[in-house]
C-alpha cells in the first residue's frame, strides 16, 4: 500500500509537472504564432507598399509614352517665344524644334534630338522646371518629327 501510494504521488507530481510542461509549451506556441502573424503582417503592408509604388512608376512611365528622339513640351507662359524655348533647350543636342502658339493660348513645343537617349536625358533633367508661374512638362511624343535640314 505505501509503494502504491508512492507510485501515485510520484506519478500524481509528474502529471502535474506535465500539465505545467504543456500550459507552458502552448503558450509559448501561442506567442510564436502571435509573432509569425505580425511578421506576416508587416511583410505584407511592406510587399503592398512596394506593390503600389512599382505600378505607380509604371503608370507615370506610360503616361510619358514609347522611348522616341522627340519630345512633347508643354507648359511654357502664354507669352514664351520661340527664341525663348530654343534657349531653353540649347544645351540638349536638338536637332529640329517645332513651336506652336494660338493666340490666348500657350505654346506648345514638339522637339527632336540626335538621339533617344539625349531625349531622355533632357526629359529628366527639365521635367518640372519652373518658369515663373508655370511649369513645363515633357513626354514622349506619340511620332517622331521628321528631320527637315
Amino acid at each position: 500500500i505505501i509503494k502504491r501510494n508512492k507510485q501515485e504521488q510520484i506519478l500524481s507530481n509528474h502529471k502535474e509537472d506535465l500539465a505545467v510542461v504543456l500550459k507552458k509549451e502552448k503558450a509559448d506556441s501561442e506567442q510564436a504564432l502571435k509573432e509569425k502573424q505580425l511578421w506576416f503582417q508587416s511583410w505584407y503592408c511592406e510587399y503592398h507598399r512596394r506593390t503600389k509604388k512599382k505600378k505607380k512608376i509604371q503608370k507615370s512611365a506610360k503616361k510619358l509614352g514609347k522611348p522616341l528622339n522627340t519630345l512633347f513640351c508643354v507648359g511654357f507662359p502664354i507669352d514664351y517665344t520661340k527664341t525663348q524655348v530654343e534657349q531653353l533647350f540649347s544645351s540638349h543636342n536638338v536637332q529640329r524644334l517645332s513651336y506652336n502658339r494660338k493666340e490666348g493660348k500657350p505654346p506648345i513645343a514638339f522637339i527632336r534630338f540626335l538621339s533617344v537617349d539625349a531625349a531622355t536625358k533632357c526629359l529628366s533633367q527639365l521635367q518640372g522646371y519652373s518658369l515663373g508661374s508655370t511649369t513645363v512638362r515633357l513626354a514622349f511624343a506619340k511620332k517622331e518629327l521628321p528631320f527637315q535640314s
